[in-house]
């Protein structure tokens, strides 16, 4: 697995990719003023093309005088924002949960088989611990199939977010590149581009439910026998996939940033909420007096005196 991105390294980038815009956008305006009749001009001891540029510059420091992050707009915030999620509360909430679920599995019908250990009892007193025991094993079931939801809901946010946090990662590093290189053919050119320069990057998309269960639920739905809802048997994910970010000018390459993560967020946001949903769905299927287990009669609700025992007729 791939060290995380960390809010430090997102940080470097975009100050780096910042430097980047501001060089790229004084081209921009260098570039329109440097035409091919000023070009000609040069020829004869016009200003060179350099000193529009160094004009442009000063121009674009005019317009963000306080340089830094400024230019990026809303770009850094909404970087922090996805690269601030941190998957390791997932990954211990699942680990607590699954050691529970698993106990849990240990512990399938215990209770009951004590009265096959003991034999046939007879009696109203008998009767009663029956019906305690008899209501024991699907309250179980039910609180198995909330744990196995909850686990699998950890696992997918563990995963939704740890991919999320590769495709910023290769989109900002895809952002520099891509404006490296539009910035090189500007110096090249020196007039308005009319290729688009392309670079490859990962993008995010949602899968929906489906893939393996944890390791946990998996155990725990063997046991049940399955019936634990859309969470419990698979687990929601989402997946990565190359694309293309492209842009001729300035323009393309601002609006293909922000098209570009706006579809992460939407994957992280529309994962969180059908989990959510899905757990909800789950949850609302049990009333609390179907997951609790019924609590045992007490002395004084049974006639101890009419129990009897096989072993004692």
């Amino acid at each position: 697995m791939a060290e995380r991105y960390t809010l430090d390294q997102l940080e470097n980038d975009l100050s780096e990719l910042a430097a980047k815009v501001r060089e790229l956008a004084a081209l921009e305006e260098a570039v329109a003023d440097w035409d091919v009749l000023t070009a000609a001009a040069s020829l004869a001891g016009a200003p060179s093309f350099p000193v529009y540029y160094e004009n442009a510059l000063g121009q674009v420091d005019d317009r963000y005088p306080g340089g830094g992050l400024d230019i990026l707009g809303v770009f850094p915030d909404r970087c922090r924002r996805i690269a601030g999620i941190e998957p390791e509360p997932f990954r211990v909430a699942q680990a607590a949960l699954e050691s529970i679920a698993l106990e849990m599995v240990d512990l399938e019908g215990a209770p009951g088989n004590i009265l096959n250990k003991i034999g046939n009892w007879y009696g109203d007193a008998a009767e009663a611990f029956e019906e305690y025991f008899s209501g024991y094993a699907p309250a179980q079931a039910r609180q198995a199939e909330l744990l196995a939801a909850a686990i699998n809901a950890c696992k997918s946010l563990d995963d939704t977010v740890t991919q999320a946090n590769e495709a910023l990662r290769s989109q900002i590093k895809g952002a520099i590149e891509l404006a490296t290189g539009l910035i090189e053919a500007y110096w090249e050119s020196q007039t308005t581009l009319t290729v688009a320069v392309a670079v490859t990057v990962i993008g995010l998309a949602t899968m929906g439910f489906g893939l393996a269960a944890a390791a946990g639920a998996a155990a725990l739905l063997s046991a049940i026998g399955g019936g634990a809802g859309a969470l419990a048997s698979g687990a929601y994910s989402v997946y990565q996939s190359e694309k293309e970010m492209s842009a001729k000018n300035l323009g393309e390459f601002v609006n293909g940033i922000d098209g570009n993560l706006t579809e992460l967020e939407t994957a992280v946001n529309t994962a969180d909420e059908d989990i959510f949903d899905e757990i909800d769905a789950l949850r609302s299927e049990w009333t609390m007096s179907k997951i609790a287990i019924p609590a045992p009669p007490g002395a004084g609700e049974v006639d101890s005196d009419t129990f009897s025992h096989e072993s004692s007729l």
